[in-house]
């Protein structure tokens, strides 16, 4: 099947052409033989010709020393030989089927990046979107639930497709497939960059295979997989177009369910796409947000798990987590993001939120909103990957020219023992507005009762109320009939707990016929 595809589409399809490509820092050298040895090779030695490369895209173990890694103690052996036999099952059955392939030279993280050497994975995770999009073909092994398992066991029947005929001669049939058919790599962070970016990918999943190339997408038993939102993603980011802005912030909406075991992979997860974005656009790029579409960037929301069952709810990393995306970005939360300049419809609940504006009557698209503010200004963002300014960051402050008012924010356990929040506008004090923050939130101090204390974004579940003073700033305006507008849109801010001249993001809100910042002045407003 993948020999046929392979074949297929460097004949045909033009748009996967490849022409003289960078090579990784060091491959490994696999031969065209059944033998039990491959090495590794800096790529350095053969660049005279340049040959063609396979990667794997995989799912790491949880304890990597139970996998062998090249470390710098053993450097030196790998550069001679590795055995085979000691490698880990996705490494061993990818260099068979690379093998098969006829391509002789495969790269994979785990031995060509040396583990234990910070300096080198900083430098060499900065290309890997590089490595992927060269490769002649990438190798998924989405069967494998780690490193650890072979991706060309036994097939999983669970997933097996469905034909249902129906009508009068039985010659209609609806066609079924199982939730899951994608495998282990469909939820991870990693992969989402590995699948956008690689050119072919030849998906092991559980059931059969899977083609995906930047032309087409093709299951084994003849049908298109759709609408599976972890495939095709090659054909989806291959021309960025006229709206890049637009395309980035749908890819923050599918890439922020991805999941992560380390938070602060999650910027580097997509540097290569955004690579390419600031290629195009000569954008600066500022922790996963755009100078040139900061604005509409703003207005993205938590949707906190209303609207789908079971979806966990947003966490941030800890307050001792000194690498982290400051709290005006999206890439500070991981949960589930809605963005602003899309044509998806409110899908959580911030304040302000009713059914007439809400999920079923308003296109929430920036493009139908006017702002209220000018450019901000990004200041002290510090970039933690070498040489990229597409990686981990720490700091950074957004300075805003807005209207921003106090409010009263109230955490409470109603009569129907439900633990929510609501924000007091000024003059409104019978009942307040339900309110969805970006995550849980909690008093700081946490015993305090001083009328200086702040509210900060937590992963606990209080059980205890509180009130505090936070604020409101507008961005933009949702404009109505003619001199009126549905609503006022902007962020919710509490003070920063590190310096009171300075605000966190805590969530967003949208106002309906609010006049509260009508005779407000605008003021600068700095942002941690």
């Amino acid at each position: 099947f993948f020999t046929d595809k392979l074949n297929d589409c460097r004949r045909y399809h033009t748009e996967c052409r490849q022409g003289d490509s960078t090579l990784p820092t060091r491959l490994l050298y696999i031969g065209s033989s059944d033998g039990n040895a491959i090495r590794l090779v800096e790529s350095d030695e053969i660049l005279s010709y340049r040959p063609l490369y396979a990667a794997v895209s995989h799912r790491w173990v949880r304890d990597p020393t139970w996998m062998l890694r090249t470390l710098n103690q053993n450097y030196k052996d790998h550069l001679q030989s590795i055995s085979l036999v000691k490698c880990p099952g996705v490494l061993q059955d990818a260099v068979r089927v690379t093998r098969a392939l006829g391509v002789d030279y495969l790269w994979m993280d785990t031995l060509c990046l040396i583990q234990d050497s910070s300096t080198d994975k900083a430098k060499e995770i900065g290309k890997m979107g590089d490595y992927y999009r060269n490769a002649y073909f990438t190798i998924a092994a989405s069967s494998s639930k780690t490193t650890l398992v072979p991706f060309t066991n036994r097939r999983d029947p669970y997933y097996k497709p469905h034909l249902f005929p129906f009508g009068k001669n039985g010659n209609s049939a609806v066609h079924a497939r199982r939730l899951g058919v994608e495998g282990f790599l469909a939820k991870r962070g990693w992969i989402w960059q590995e699948s956008a970016l690689s050119v072919r990918m030849l998906n092991f999943a559980p059931s059969e295979l899977i083609w995906e190339c930047r032309q087409e997408v093709e299951s084994e038993c003849g049908y298109e997989p759709k609408p599976f939102p972890s495939l095709g993603l090659a054909q989806k980011y291959l021309d960025i177009g006229e709206e890049p802005f637009k395309l980035w912030q749908d890819l923050v909406q599918t890439y922020s369910t991805r999941t992560f075991g380390d938070f602060t992979d999650f910027l580097p997860g997509i540097s290569g796409l955004a690579k390419r974005i600031q290629d195009q656009t000569g954008s600066a790029y500022h922790a996963g947000m755009w100078k040139m579409d900061m604005v509409p960037s703003l207005l993205w929301e938590v949707t906190r798990g209303f609207d789908r069952v079971k979806e966990p709810r947003p966490t941030v990393p800890e307050p001792s987590v000194e690498c982290k995306a400051p709290s005006w970005s999206w890439a500070s939360v991981e949960g589930r993001i809605r963005t602003s300049d899309t044509d998806i419809r409110n899908s959580c609940r911030p304040a302000g939120y009713s059914p007439s504006l809400g999920g079923s009557g308003v296109d929430g698209s920036f493009s139908n909103m006017t702002p209220d503010i000018p450019e901000p200004e990004v200041e002290g963002l510090e970039q933690l990957t070498p040489n990229s300014s597409f990686g981990k960051v720490a700091g950074g402050l957004l300075i805003i020219k807005g209207r921003l008012i106090p409010v009263r924010l109230t955490y409470s356990r109603g009569r129907d023992g439900i633990w929510t929040y609501q924000l007091m506008l000024p003059g409104e004090h019978d009942s307040g507005i339900g309110f969805s923050p970006d995550t849980e939130l909690e008093p700081f101090p946490r015993w305090s009762q001083a009328q200086n204390r702040t509210v900060r974004r937590t992963n606990e579940i209080l059980t205890t109320g509180f009130s505090v003073t936070v604020h409101c700033l507008r961005i933009a305006t949702w404009p109505g009939a003619p001199n009126q507008r549905l609503t006022d849109d902007g962020l919710v801010l509490g003070r920063s707990e590190d310096n009171n001249n300075y605000f966190k993001r805590i969530g967003y809100f949208s106002f309906e016929n609010s006049s509260h910042f009508d005779y407000v002045l605008p003021q600068s407003v700095t942002i941690s």
